[in-house]
């Protein structure tokens, strides 16, 4: 589950449970800092997660109540009371539906305009590979010989818009294209994705392609402007915070 934190009035996020613990132990998040994540219907002060009473008793992360902490609920570092519970989870079941408040989701016009910028710089590479490294075939009947380039054309085509995409998207994100827009992309609720991800993404991409590019064009009509491979693997592109 993903958080974010606000610094100087500046939303940040989403980081892994792991990373946000980091930043409280280097003292990057402190007990003021405004902290939120999926379920929470609220920000709060961090210290306000995590404070204890005299009597060792912590506030529920919904209601604020101070209750004991063994009869409450403990979900990945925050304590939820008896009459909050239910409702977090049921938040939380339904896939965060506040979501759309803390997001700002990329139009179909501004992730085309990225795109384009990803094609231009995966066919300069191409073009590279084309007129340098692809093997000359000589000796063959003018069938095979179509067949021959065609297959070392279209073949490194697909496994470098593959290997780009999974590396950028797998360590910032984001592409160069999408990170020109100011563009990223996450799971379902703010998660940050891992390059498994991404390289099930780009095959996603081929489903979109093949269906004469329908696919892309879902998302001038979808509400959290998802195209067909964000719905295949339950991604979303919003503008980074």
């Amino acid at each position: 589950m993903a958080w974010y934190y606000a610094r100087a009035h500046k939303k940040m996020g989403p980081v892994e449970e792991r990373e946000f613990m980091a930043l409280v132990e280097k003292g990057r998040i402190a007990d003021d800092t405004m902290v939120w994540r999926p379920g929470m219907s609220q920000w709060r002060p961090y210290g306000f997660l995590t404070g204890r009473d005299a009597a060792g008793n912590v506030p529920c992360a919904e209601c604020g109540r101070l209750a004991n902490p063994e009869e409450m609920v403990r979900y990945e570092g925050i304590f939820l009371c008896a009459e909050c519970k239910n409702v977090f989870f049921q938040r939380v079941r339904e896939g965060v539906q506040r979501e759309k408040v803390f997001f700002s989701y990329a139009g179909f016009w501004i992730r085309g305009a990225a795109k384009i910028v990803d094609l231009v710089i995966v066919s300069v590479l191409l073009s590279f590979y084309t007129f340098y490294l692809r093997p000359k075939f000589t000796g063959f009947g003018p069938v095979v010989l179509l067949g021959l380039n065609m297959a070392f054309l279209y073949i490194p085509y697909f496994a470098l818009g593959l290997v780009y995409t999974t590396f950028f998207l797998g360590i910032f994100s984001a592409t160069p294209g999408k990170m020109l827009f100011g563009l990223i992309v996450i799971k379902r609720g703010g998660g940050r994705i891992d390059y498994m991800d991404a390289f099930g993404r780009q095959f996603g991409e081929l489903v979109s392609q093949m269906t004469l590019m329908i696919g892309y064009f879902m998302a001038a009509f979808d509400v959290e402007k998802r195209a067909l491979h964000d719905r295949i693997l339950d991604t979303r592109v919003i503008r980074k915070p």
